[in-house]
């Protein structure tokens, strides 16, 4: 079906709708009209100049006649340009280019009264218009549908006739002079040239002439779609704006003065003047009745230049005073005129007949507010959910034979109530024809995909079943990766009541298949037979096709084609593949990188708090702490029960599938439950028995890049220790420790001074498989019963290890002579105390401590995947308290505190890190606290404002308090040295007054909480 509309004859058809309805307005009766409109301005609101322009050059070169041939060579469309009154072909530009111009609204200014010289002026002068000029509702939202062109006219004479007083003459190319009809600011123009002038743009449909002039002053000719207005005043804007209402939007002036003082004529054909009352209008469902429920619609008494008789739609707008906006009623219709000019599908899909298969298309112009809304019909039905502007026409199931396909398009804005002009002016639908051949029937074989040990269906279709009464065919697969057995092959519900045959050759891999009907016969397109594949265990990944072939419908009376289908063997799904349970650890093996940035236990103070990615419960002891460590070589994931082995109880460890939990790095959902379906919790019950055996263990520790490892640090000679619970019997020491040498490095070992007093001696340490060593000892007599320290490991952190990693560090004791069972350790990567993960010490530090000793937070949001009590325990006790918090915060000041090692010096380079720092406003926190004098203004200030971080507050405090060394738990020989240590600071007041108060030094006793 071919186009409704076609743009020539709708050109035509506007511009002849227009002339029309202007035909029987005098030009006099125009100027006595815009005699009035400038009478607005003295009594109306104060114009501000215009502040934005187009955003455009304003450089044009100015072309003369004899240089006309130039440059129409050069590719310019105009030639010279007009001087005085010359009407020649001039030089355009277009400044602002929305689409073709035969199907927008092309406004075109023309200047007069600018000299060759004065064409940049002029050009400004243009934009100083054209940006405010859109700025306006509705023109705003439809500013995409102008075009905005500038002619450059020059004239042999600076300035416009009559300006700055009457008498005044000077040579111009379009005659512009104010005093038209002995009316100081009526702007007048020969309308004739500057149409002319206008045409040599590259179409017209409005006209806007500016003068030289900074003169107010302006004028509107409806009749020929042309306005005046002085280029160089900031206030004429708002005059073109009203006039626009006049020329572009047929709109009458709501004003009432110029005129009789009681109207007495006919009703005005104006769609913003009435004679009717609202009852009137609402009865007789003309005019603006539509609108009358709107807050700011009536009907106002006083327009047309009459105070009685005529009503106007608001109190007040811009076509009754300058500055207003202009009102809905005024709003409509200049939408009802901005789609007499513009369709509302840009370009489309070519009219004629398509096959099926093609996609349409229309390309709707959009407001710059709202898109255009599209719907999509065949044969007159509509088609839910298309919505878009393309439409695949594969996608609409038709059956053989010939449709009607159309688009309609539709401007739905709420601007306009009249639907009668929505359908009119505002909706386009085009229409093609769609052909669907008539094919033979298809009887196709399923594609799916599958992993080996798993078990899928692939069904047999057959797209059109009338008629079919009997179908024979033969199944052909890979019989070295697939098993189907007789039980295995199902008819489908469509053929439900259908008889079949398969007789399987299963070492060729072939099934031949007789089915036929013996009920009704069924419609249609579905199912005609299924196949239960079993993947076998050993399946290699790849494709493996299923041939149909020999197909016959009804013994060959219909013809047949057949498609054949494929099986695609998969990698599993990301799944959990093994795993094994050591006395303090489960060791899970993952089929797959796992996402570590987004996996936590722990979650520390920010807003959004994250749910444990695995869990272990014991039936009678509850929630186990403990610490998640990667293997990526071993791709082993460890939850390492932090503090000793496993109690005697009965335990569930669970992996939630969720989409922030545990993930693999391709993207792949997790597949808990190995069902080979996205999802399903990964569960895992085992009992723990009591083990009586002694436990042989290194203790878990935390250390950071550069430092050595010394477990407590305040062992002189000390090292990493390898104990035992019960030394009773033990003469020989031979052990082999695994550990990651990205993250730790094990040099040497020797023994404790006791064992070597008592004759023991290190018989072997082999270091020569990365990240093992061998260590052997031995001695003429067993140890006594007892703990006892076997071996101290000389072990360091190397500087690139990346802080928030941890590592299972892992015994095999080879022999020890008293059955002995091995506790795997825990390394966490870090500095111990900083619990920020930042590398340094704060009383922020400090506060994170204090707030999971009182059960604020769960742990450290830079560890997420650490117990917590691995980085916070500063006193080595297992547990975290006030005191911990204590030290860290001495040691952020520079106290001794020897239970925490000093930081390298000089602090490594953070490499990429595991966890996530917080971002806390301690500068507010500061100012707040610089303040105040007392700890009760300080609580006052944190509860009044938002900005006070509270963790950083109770830091400060904490750091206060030891600045000054008041009322401190610490022992004699500590408290000297701390307050030798800040002899010299200097301590401003309000600190004093702070460190002063017994709730602070509670705090800092251990006695309160924070």
């Amino acid at each position: 079906m071919p186009h409704t509309n076609p743009r020539s004859i709708r050109n035509n058809r506007r511009r002849t709708l227009r002339a029309a309805r202007r035909l029987n307005v005098e030009t006099l009766e125009l100027r006595q009209l815009l005699a009035a409109d400038l009478a607005l301005l003295d009594a109306g609101v104060p114009i501000a100049p215009p502040v934005e322009s187009l955003s455009a050059s304003s450089a044009f070169v100015s072309v003369a006649a004899e240089e006309s041939a130039a440059t129409q060579a050069s590719g310019q469309t105009s030639s010279s340009s007009i001087v005085a009154n010359s009407t020649a072909n001039l030089n355009w530009e277009t400044i602002v280019d929305n689409g073709p111009v035969d199907n927008r609204i092309d406004l075109v200014f023309v200047g007069d009264g600018y000299t060759d010289t004065e064409l940049d002026l002029y050009a400004q002068h243009v934009l100083n218009v054209a940006g405010p000029f859109f700025q306006e509702s509705p023109l705003d939202e439809y500013a995409s549908f102008f075009n905005i062109h500038r002619v450059d006219v020059i004239s042999a004479e600076s300035g416009v006739d009559n300006d700055p007083s009457q008498g005044v003459l000077r040579n111009t190319a379009l005659d512009s002079y104010y005093y038209c009809s002995n009316i100081d600011r009526l702007l007048c123009i020969n309308e004739s040239k500057a149409l002319i002038a206008a045409a040599s743009a590259p179409d017209v449909d409005q006209v806007l002439a500016v003068a030289n002039s900074t003169t107010y002053g302006g004028a509107g000719y409806a009749a020929s779609n042309l306005g005046t207005l002085a280029g160089g005043n900031a206030s004429a804007i708002e005059l073109a704006l009203h006039e626009f209402g006049h020329s572009f939007a047929d709109l009458g002036d709501e004003y009432s003065t110029g005129g009789p003082a009681n109207y007495n004529g006919s009703e005005p054909t104006y769609a913003n003047l009435t004679k009717l009352t609202e009852s009137e209008m609402l009865s007789q469902q003309v005019k603006w009745y539509r609108w009358l429920d709107h807050p700011d619609v009536g009907a106002f008494e006083g327009g047309g230049f009459s105070q009685t008789g005529i009503y106007r739609p608001t109190l007040n707008s811009k076509m009754r005073a300058l500055g207003q906006p202009f009102d809905p009623i005024n709003i409509e219709q200049f939408v009802f005129h901005v789609y007499e000019m513009v369709d509302p599908i840009d370009s489309a899909s070519p009219p004629g007949v398509y096959d099926v298969g093609a996609t349409l298309m229309v390309d709707p112009i959009d407001p710059v507010g709202h898109a255009l809304d599209v719907s999509w019909f065949v044969d007159g039905t509509i088609v839910d959910g298309a919505t878009a502007t393309t439409l695949d026409t594969a996608t609409l199931g038709l059956a053989p034979g010939d449709y009607t396909v159309s688009a309609k398009v539709v401007d739905n804005t709420t601007m306009v109530r009249d639907e009668a002009q929505r359908d009119s002016l505002m909706t386009e639908q085009l229409s093609w024809t769609v052909t669907v051949a008539a094919v033979d029937p298809v009887l196709a074989a399923g594609m799916v995909e599958a992993t080996a040990r798993s078990v899928v269906t692939l069904p047999v279709t057959l797209d059109q079943f009338d008629g079919v009464r009997a179908i024979d065919f033969t199944f052909a697969y890979d019989s070295s990766v697939i098993d189907i057995a007789d039980d295995d092959i199902h008819l489908a519900d469509l053929t439900s009541s259908w008889t079949f045959d398969a007789r399987i050759d299963e070492p060729n891999g072939i099934i031949i298949v007789t089915m036929f009907d013996t009920g009704e016969n069924p419609p249609g397109t579905g199912e005609a037979l299924l196949f239960d594949l079993h993947i076998k265990n050993d399946a290699p990944l790849g494709e493996y096709p299923i041939e149909l072939s020999g197909a016959e419908l009804n013994e060959g009376r219909i013809p047949v084609s057949t498609l054949n289908g494929l099986v695609t063997i998969i990698p599993p799904l990301p799944h959990i593949s093994s795993f094994a349970l050591t006395p303090s650890a489960i060791d899970m093996i993952l089929s797959f990188d796992p996402v570590l940035e987004q996996l936590n236990l722990y979650d520390g103070p920010d807003v959004d708090q994250d749910l444990p990615d695995v869990t272990l419960v014991g039936q009678n002891t509850g929630s186990v702490v403990g610490t998640l460590a990667w293997n990526a070589n071993a791709s082993r994931l460890s939850f390492v029960k932090t503090g000793g082995i496993f109690v005697p109880d009965s335990y569930t460890l669970t992996v939630p599938a969720r989409d922030d939990g545990l993930a693999s790095t391709d993207g792949r959902p997790f597949d808990g439950d190995r069902d080979q379906l996205p999802g399903g919790d990964f569960v895992f019950s085992f009992n723990f028995p009591n083990l009586s055996q002694p436990i042989l263990s290194i203790p878990d520790f935390t250390r950071g890049p550069s430092q050595s490892v010394v477990i407590p640090n305040t062992a002189d000679g000390g090292g990493l220790p390898v104990t035992v619970s019960n030394a009773e019997g033990v003469q020989t020491i031979d052990v082999t420790i695994s550990y990651d040498p990205a993250l730790l490095t094990i040099t040497n070992a020797h023994l404790p001074d006791d064992l070597s007093a008592a004759g023991w001696q290190i018989d072997e340490f082999d270091d020569t498989v990365a990240g093992q060593v061998h260590v052997r000892a031995s001695a003429a007599a067993p140890l006594a019963a007892g703990p006892a320290d076997l071996l101290l490991l000389d072990a360091s952190v190397p500087e690139s290890a990346p802080r928030g990693a941890s590592q299972v560090v892992r015994m095999v004791a080879h022999s020890l002579g008293v059955g002995e069972i091995a506790d795997d350790a825990v390394h966490a990567v870090g500095y111990l105390g900083d619990a920020t993960g930042d590398g340094t010490y704060s009383a922020l530090d400090a506060s994170f401590i204090a707030r999971m000793a009182v059960g604020l937070d769960a742990g450290f949001d830079f560890y997420p995947r650490i117990d917590p009590v691995l980085i916070g325990d500063t006193t080595g006790n297992g547990d975290l308290s006030a005191l911990d918090a204590s030290f860290t915060a001495r040691k952020a000041v520079g106290l001794v505190q020897e239970e925490i090692p000093d930081l390298p010096a000089p602090l490594p380079a953070p490499p990429e890190v595991a966890g996530e720092m917080l971002s806390l406003n301690e500068s507010t926190t500061l100012a707040a606290l610089a303040e105040s004098d007392t700890t009760a203004e300080l609580a006052d200030k944190l509860e009044s404002d938002a900005t006070v971080q509270r963790p950083v507050f109770s830091a400060l405090l904490i750091d206060a308090a030891l600045a000054t060394q008041t009322k401190l738990d610490l022992s004699a020989d500590s408290t000297a040295e701390a307050t030798s240590e800040v002899a010299d600071r200097d301590v401003p007041d309000w600190l004093d007054a702070i460190a002063s108060d017994d709730w602070l030094a509670d705090i800092c006793n251990g006695t309160e909480t924070v």
